[in-house]
């Protein structure tokens, strides 16, 4: 643990903005060093202010010209902290001087040292103590190469990757190659740069946003030229069947070359012939890859009633034979059973790791299971590493639609049975005194998916509820969802739904037919003045997408780290805070993105992230210019099955 009173000393240094930054900064230079004492910070600070006053930066307080702003600012809080690390990260006063004078301008020196300090810290927190003097090398060599050298090292690549271009490639081709290649091992050498050309064109029509194309350049890049070829030309395919680029990132992350290979082939297989049940090893890495990335196949309106019915032990006793009505072949049948059990585990909460599958259920304790192997049987198939009293647990804990594998004994829906004896646990709930144990947020179902099961008029769930009942609370109940609602609720004899869902539904559609209204406005009198008509909130909202209140912005992003992809709807929940939302929020936002968005949508968003790109004073650029880690699955993989696990930027931004 740190010295507390250095730890003190330090937070009183630290700058009255920006703060989250420099100490994401402060995590990566001193990691292993120790936190260095508030006298040395203070001191480097002061060596600072003298080489920007020697340089024209006058940085006493109270003269007129005096570049207080820039003293006080966090760019000069980031450059002590590279005064003050270890030799990896440290700059020398001398190469500072170098630097700064190099940038030396005749006209305005005050803008030349104002654009060399925002030039410089992305190199420094990029390269640490080697990248400025490989800069002032190269510069001496040829001054005219300025612009060009510190582009290139603002790039977050390995340093040896950025000489590699800034030798071998001319300008043009320079920032291409670092942006796409930085994460590809080995690094493509000229020749293949040039050969892969052609793909990664092809890569630029289908994704707009860089990140998108330097992921899948990078899966890619793991597999023969044949297969590279061939998974470029049906990438449409591919994301049909995974449809944001942040599950694929994850999946490549976790399977490696050899299976992720394996997990394409069967996205296509399934694709090629949609309507009949694929083969059942397709089937099995489907599902692998499904459980990675909790997402679930869109064909649960294809599963009939009783379809999982008769349930026998296998004679080991080891397994279990599932068989139901209607008759269909045992391949079709455990398809069926795949899509219902991922359509089930996508509203539970479940981690998949180590070949393991852990359901862990609101109330009870969690189910461990071995991942699935099937053999299909006549009309009915056999989990070989499930016994029966496992698959019964199963369907418990996920609370397995009933009407797939047996008759309600009671007539009303089974769900308004079990949602009744959980209000009535809840209202018992709110008369026992409160505790002081932190509230746990329930398990999300995505909006999108909450749509999909009301449109197959699918019974739902007590998570689903309990998922609404949060977005209406957080004020996140938007225009899809409660259209989507609207037949529920008036369906609704037996008092399934929540009151407070019910209420903010109810308001919600009012507040969309008013929007539908036209305001009238009064002709005015001949000689008087026309009153500006004071606008409501129905016309300051477009029908389709209503705005919350920027109070929800915290519940907004949490909302954005919990789903895995973000469909219409949830783009909808987020989009009245997408101002507000930082480069690496919108980020976050374009990588889970599905592949069923429209065009004008994405071109949206993607706009929306340029322009906050790039903050006044450069520190965004620092900490977060890659978004490939917060593209990942690595909560759903254990150390031992991340491939590639040592990629120089995901360590960097794991360090932040």
């Amino acid at each position: 643990m740190p010295d507390k009173a250095k730890v003190e000393a330090f937070v009183q240094w630290l700058p009255s903005d920006e703060n989250k930054n420099i100490l994401k900064l402060s995590c990566r230079i001193f990691a292993s060093f120790g936190l260095p004492s508030g006298e040395k910070l203070t001191e480097n600070e002061k060596t600072l202010r003298q080489c920007l006053n020697q340089h024209g930066c006058t940085t006493e307080h109270g003269d007129d010209n005096s570049d207080e702003d820039l003293l006080e600012s966090s760019q000069m809080k980031a450059l002590a902290l590279f005064f003050s690390g270890p030799a990896k990260w440290r700059m020398k006063i001398a190469e500072f001087q170098q630097y700064l004078a190099a940038h030396k301008s005749p006209r305005n020196d005050r803008v030349a040292v104002r654009a060399a300090l925002k030039s410089l810290l992305p190199i420094l927190a990029i390269h640490g103590g080697t990248g400025i003097p490989f800069w002032i090398e190269k510069y001496r060599e040829n001054p005219r190469c300025k612009g060009v050298l510190t582009k290139a090292l603002s790039i977050p690549a390995p340093l040896a990757l950025t000489k590699f271009a800034l030798t071998q490639l001319p300008e043009s081709e320079m920032q291409e190659y670092l942006e796409l290649c930085r994460n590809l091992k080995p690094a493509p050498t000229q020749e293949q740069w040039y050969a892969l050309k052609p793909l990664c064109q092809q890569l630029g029509q289908r994704f707009d946003f860089t990140q998108s194309k330097r992921t899948m350049l990078e899966i890619l890049w793991q597999q023969s030229e044949d297969n590279r070829s061939k998974y470029a030309d049906k990438m449409d395919e591919l994301f049909k069947t995974l449809p944001t680029i942040s599950q694929w990132r994850g999946l490549h992350r976790v399977l490696g070359q050899h299976k992720m290979q394996q997990f394409m082939d069967a996205c296509l297989d399934y694709q090629a012939t949609p309507e009949t049940a694929p083969d059942v090893t397709i089937q099995q890495r489907l599902l692998a890859g499904m459980l990675l990335t909790n997402h679930s196949l869109p064909e649960q309106e294809k599963i009939p009633d009783l379809c999982f019915s008769n349930r026998a032990s296998t004679d080991d006793k080891r397994g279990v034979m599932v068989g139901g009505d209607p008759a269909m072949s045992g391949q079709e049948r455990l398809w069926r059973f795949i899509t219902a059990m991922l359509i089930e585990l996508e509203q539970t909460e479940y981690q998949f790791k180590n070949q393991r599958l852990t359901v862990l259920p609101a109330d009870g304790d969690p189910v461990v299971l071995q991942n699935p192997e099937f053999t299909p049987r006549d009309t009915g198939f056999v989990i070989k590493n499930w016994t029966l009293q496992q698959l019964t647990a199963f369907f418990k804990a996920t609370e397995f639609t009933e009407q797939w594998y047996k008759k309600p004994q009671d007539k009303r829906d089974p769900y308004a049975i079990r949602l009744e004896a959980k209000l009535a646990q809840m209202k018992a709930r709110t008369k026992e005194p409160k505790k002081a144990e932190p509230k746990k947020i329930p398990h999300l179902v995505a909006p999108s998916l909450i749509i999909s099961l009301i449109n197959c008029n699918k019974p739902l769930k007590p998570a689903v509820w309990s998922s609404l009942e949060h977005y209406a609370s957080s004020g996140q109940l938007n225009a899809r969802l409660c259209t989507a609602l609207s037949p529920v609720i008036k369906d609704d004899k037996d008092g399934m739904v929540p009151d407070l869902v019910k209420k903010a539904v109810v308001a919600k559609l009012e507040q969309i037919e008013a929007a539908k209204t036209p305001v009238v406005t009064s002709i005015p009198q001949q000689g008087l003045p026309a009153r500006a008509s004071i606008p409501t909130q129905g016309n300051q909202v477009s029908n389709s997408r209503i705005q919350g209140p920027l109070s929800d912005f915290d519940a907004a992003m949490e909302a954005l780290d919990r789903f895995r992809e973000l469909g219409n709807a949830e783009l909808e929940l987020l989009e009245p805070h997408r101002s507000r939302m930082t480069y690496v929020e919108l980020s976050t936002a374009i990588c889970k993105m599905s592949y069923a968005v429209d065009s004008e949508t994405r071109k949206e968003w993607n706009e929306a992230s340029e322009k906050r790109r790039r903050d006044p004073l450069g520190l965004d650029e620092i900490v977060e210019w890659d978004l490939d880690s917060l593209a990942t699955l690595d909560s759903l993989a254990t150390e031992s099955e991340l491939v590639n696990n040592d990629d120089w930027m995901e360590e960097f931004l794991q360090g932040l």
